[in-house]
């Protein structure tokens, strides 16, 4: 039951962190962005910079909340505890793609040349 409670925080978070970040007000929670010198961050598109934050919390907000509905259904016996592995292994598969989408995202398309 913990699992259900604390992963459902977890997507409202990241689900609250996504929506900020698509109204462009989560700037400075941008890793080495926050810290940057101006210098630096006029090299960068601001904009898209939160979009992509925003589209990665957004992921991660829908599998919190597909992992508290997983859990719910394994807790309540509907499914078997090897589904909640796979799913495991497929979550971490899409949050470590969707990091390195980010980076390659951040290093190429937010850039002004």
């Amino acid at each position: 039951m913990l699992s259900i409670i604390l992963n459902s925080a977890l997507g409202v978070i990241f689900a609250v962190t996504a929506v900020l970040s698509f109204c462009g007000k989560s700037a400075n929670l941008i890793a080495g962005y926050n810290t940057a010198s101006e210098e630096e961050k006029a090299k960068y598109d601001e904009k898209k910079l939160c979009n992509g934050l925003g589209i990665i919390t957004a992921i991660i907000a829908v599998l919190e909340f597909s992992f508290a509905f997983i859990s719910y259904l394994v807790l309540r016996g509907t499914i078997a505890m090897g589904s909640m592995r796979i799913f495991i292994a497929v979550y971490m598969v899409i949050i470590i793609a969707a990091v390195a989408a980010y980076i390659a995202y951040t290093n190429t398309k937010c850039k002004i040349k």
